[in-house]
């Protein structure tokens, strides 16, 4: 494999996993994953996509390298200006230069590094959309439905998100169900066959709320099947602790506390959570 296939490979893997999960930390997990599946040390990525030769083309991946601290220390200046520097391209970026543009808008809108602007960030998104780039739809799509630097409109948030989603886009299937706020999962089902990784946690939460649907049992099943992507292991936890689907199982609900802990979750929060089998 050449060095710039190499590249160009990693860059299309998260073109699509970017649809599959919208936590960075599970989504950063998962390039270091594809990195050492193709038997390269992170630093050896990094130093790649530093050479002259690739680091225009490839300076969304520098960024993302510098944000997440893969190959080399986490930087979220060097991040800044590798972002800028892939979305400022005016011809030739393609899709680095679309997701450059997406994670300068989620700087704005979130506060990381710089001020927050959550006006400037719904532009940034708008823009995206209007370039026909199904991620800033969907992030233009969240400001409507929450109102992030645009009006308040649920209805414009969920049309623009249906329309995807009838293209078969697994997070407007997942997003439609998630803003729909009722008791039809349908959408959400088949952005679960279709491989989001979010989709099996929400279904699970859907079948744990207390209407005429609930079901503890389909419930811990869904959950079963989010644990693949690092999700839902502090759910299964609870599930283990409160002996729902029968006797409690202190081991496991310890296990799976601890993996949820490993992920990030300050420890302290689990102990409230779950005091009976931290005693």
């Amino acid at each position: 494999m050449s060095e710039e296939t190499l590249l160009h490979d990693l860059l299309i893997y998260y073109s699509k996993i970017i649809y599959l999960c919208s936590i960075d930390n599970i989504i950063a997990n998962h390039i270091k994953q594809w990195i050492t599946a193709k038997n390269e040390a992170p630093d050896y990525i990094y130093n790649l996509a530093h050479q002259k030769k690739f680091r225009s083309k490839y300076a969304f991946i520098l960024g993302y390298l510098c944000e997440h601290g893969i190959g080399n220390d986490k930087n979220l200046a060097s991040a800044f200006y590798w972002y800028k520097s892939a979305a400022d391209q005016k011809s030739g970026g393609g899709m680095s230069t679309q997701f450059g543009k997406h994670k300068i808008g989620i700087f704005h809108k979130t506060g990381i590094y710089i001020s927050r602007d959550t006006m400037k960030a719904a532009a940034i998104f708008q823009e995206l959309s209007d370039e026909g780039c199904d991620i800033g739809t969907i992030e233009i799509a969240k400001c409507y439905m929450f109102g992030y630097g645009t009006a308040l409109d649920p209805d414009l948030a969920k049309d623009l998100i249906s329309k995807l989603a009838e293209k078969g886009n697994p997070a407007a299937q997942y997003y439609l169900d998630a803003f729909g706020q009722s008791n039809d999962i349908s959408s959400c089902l088949a952005a679960a066959r279709n491989g989001h990784w979010e989709a099996p946690l929400f279904i699970g939460d859907f079948y744990c709320q207390d209407t005429p649907l609930k079901s503890p049992a389909k419930a811990f099943c869904w959950y079963q099947k989010a644990i693949e992507n690092g999700l839902s292991l502090f759910r299964l936890a609870e599930f283990y602790a409160s002996g729902e689907l029968g006797s409690k199982d202190c081991h496991n609900a310890l296990k799976f506390a601890r993996k949820q802990i490993q992920l990030g979750v300050p420890q302290d929060e689990i102990f409230a959570s779950l005091p009976d089998i931290f005693r």
